[in-house]
């Protein structure tokens, strides 16, 4: 029976996400959100959304009067099972783009685990979760949050070399 639940579930998220962009498109009201890059042993955590193509990074909209930081954590948790203190999260700056004729502005915070900890999915928003070298992730179709924040890592890497 969860089975059918989670495809129902994956179903209403692919129907409803091309009526909210419509809806974005014409309000012409920002993206605010958050998003979290998580690192483990060099490898980057991505998911796999049930209603958007490539890999993306977890993360997603700011609640009404919620700080991004809380948002990120909140957000954290509910794409993969991953319950950080806050103290993990570090700022890394914005990641602004247009998706769709729709500007994003996205709080981007980097979190660095010690040890490999259990990743959890609900299969029905995100359809998987796993850890990925940068280099793995770029041969694969990614969104373009993804794309900006390795571009970012690459340029700050040749500034540090």
């Amino acid at each position: 029976m969860e089975h059918v639940v989670n495809a129902f579930w994956r179903t209403v998220y692919r129907l409803g996400y091309p009526c909210a962009r419509v809806v974005w498109r014409f309000t012409g009201k920002p993206g605010q959100g958050a998003t979290i890059a998580v690192w483990h042993q060099g490898r980057l955590l991505c998911v796999r959304e049930s209603y958007r193509q490539g890999l993306g990074l977890p993360g997603g909209g700011l609640s009404p009067g919620e700080a991004p930081a809380a948002a990120a954590r909140r957000e954290l948790f509910e794409e993969v099972g991953l319950d950080l203190e806050p103290r993990a999260f570090r700022r890394h700056g914005l990641l602004a783009y247009d998706y769709d004729g729709r500007m994003i502005e996205d709080s981007l915070f980097e979190v660095h685990l010690d040890a490999a900890q259990p990743l959890r999915v609900d299969q029905r928003e995100i359809v998987w979760a796993g850890f990925l070298a940068p280099d793995e992730i770029l041969r694969d179709e990614v969104q373009r949050g993804v794309r900006l924040y390795l571009e970012r890592l690459g340029e700050r890497a040749a500034v540090d070399a």
